[in-house]
């Protein structure tokens, strides 16, 4: 029986406790009446210009919602609550953190999204439990030397910001799973990417990259890389390391040679060689026909005159955009695509014709022929002839 009674007031403990742990605190003023019961705090979208002190009575709170105000400095005692976990500061007009942030030891995600940071305090590095790490858009030109203790990284966001190089401590992040390095000024990939044994997803858009680093060919955990809008004109024999790809993006890129080797990504499942610029790639290589797994391809704006044959041979393919090329016709060999959910051929010089015929030879696909001018003609026309109809009526 004692034990009965004891069991039943741990569970109203716990349920009292969890209670607590559930209620939100929206008023600043109302959770100091309780500063000990709090233990989560969102204080966001109130235009508040300023954090008071007092923030740093909050002894168990866990999770702090500051974004979307305008605060220009967060005071030093924020860095008092070692029970944080979750800290979201983003857009706002911060210029720096305080220096001692790095006493914040339990804070696993921290989002600085929209400010204007231009460094990060030495005590930075000494966050070892943050696991998501937020610096979008800021002013950030470098990153610590040893910015590689933070050891337990998962994912990290560094785009829109004008980095020029890594810190050589980068390779550390052996936990890294995602790193987004889209819009800087890192023109080369200085670190040894290999070492990061467990990344999994590699943005780098937009940073005037002039070729595929063999650092990033070397990171063999890889399974989604987005290399979109830089200056890469050669997909290298190197691009067949990467074993375990299975989405690939070189969108607005000059390609000029891709390497059959791109044929033995064997878990491939999204390629996208497509260029809304309109540079001509040399050749699409067959050995595309390799990739069993792949289910869509994109190659719109190739200058293509024909479809290349052996794509009807890739009767697994599920989507294919292949707008704005120079092909005139869609063979009948379309047919053989029996999976195609949906086919996009939009180009000036298809004709109606051939839509009617797509769509015959494809009846459960998706298709999209008009291109944009067409499509506006096609509905003039239709309400020119509603109107015709209407006035004999």
């Amino acid at each position: 029986m004692k034990h009965l009674i004891t069991t039943v007031l741990l569970l109203l403990f716990s349920a009292l406790l969890f209670a607590q742990k559930g209620n939100v605190y929206t008023s600043l003023e109302n959770a100091l009446q309780n500063p000990n019961k709090v233990y989560e705090l969102n204080l966001s979208g109130q235009k508040l210009e300023s954090i008071p002190a007092s923030i740093g009575q909050f002894s168990k709170l866990e999770k702090l919602d500051l974004h979307n105000n305008s605060i220009t400095e967060l005071p030093a005692a924020i860095c008092n609550l070692q029970h944080l976990r979750w800290l979201n500061i983003s857009f706002n007009k911060l210029k720096r953190l305080p220096a001692n942030i790095g006493n914040l030891n339990a804070l696993e995600y921290l989002n600085t999204h929209s400010n204007e940071l231009e460094s990060l305090p030495n005590s930075f590095t000494k966050l070892n439990a943050l696991k998501t790490l937020n610096l979008y858009y800021n002013h950030l030109d470098s990153l610590n030397s040893d910015f590689g203790n933070l050891s337990n990284l998962r994912q990290l966001y560094l785009n829109s910001n004008p980095l020029k190089a890594l810190p050589s401590s980068f390779s550390q992040l052996k936990n890294l799973s995602l790193l987004n390095l889209s819009f800087n000024r890192i023109n080369y990939v200085l670190t040894d990417f290999q070492d990061l044994e467990q990344l999994d997803s590699l943005i780098i858009i937009s940073c005037h990259l002039r070729f595929i680093p063999k650092e990033i060919t070397q990171i063999k955990s890889l399974t989604y890389l987005n290399l979109q809008a830089n200056e890469i004109q050669v997909i290298p024999e190197a691009i067949q390391n990467l074993e375990h790809l299975e989405e690939l993006i070189m969108q607005d890129n000059p390609i000029t040679t891709i390497h059959p080797n791109i044929g033995s990504l064997s878990k491939l499942s999204l390629l996208n060689l497509s260029d809304y610029n309109y540079n001509l790639v040399a050749e699409i290589p067959a050995s595309l026909t390799n990739l069993k797994e792949l289910k869509v391809l994109q190659i719109c704006g190739l200058g293509l005159k024909k479809i290349p044959d052996f794509i009807f041979d890739m009767e697994q393919l599920e989507i294919i955009d292949i707008k704005y090329n120079n092909f005139k016709k869609v063979p009948k060999s379309v047919k053989k695509l029996v999976h195609l959910k949906r086919f996009d051929f939009r180009s000036e010089k298809i004709v109606e014709r051939q839509n009617k015929n797509v769509q015959k030879w494809l009846p459960n696909t998706e298709i999209n022929a008009l291109n944009e001018r067409s499509d506006q003609m096609q509905k003039v026309l239709k309400a020119l002839m509603k109107a015709a109809d209407n006035k004999k009526e």
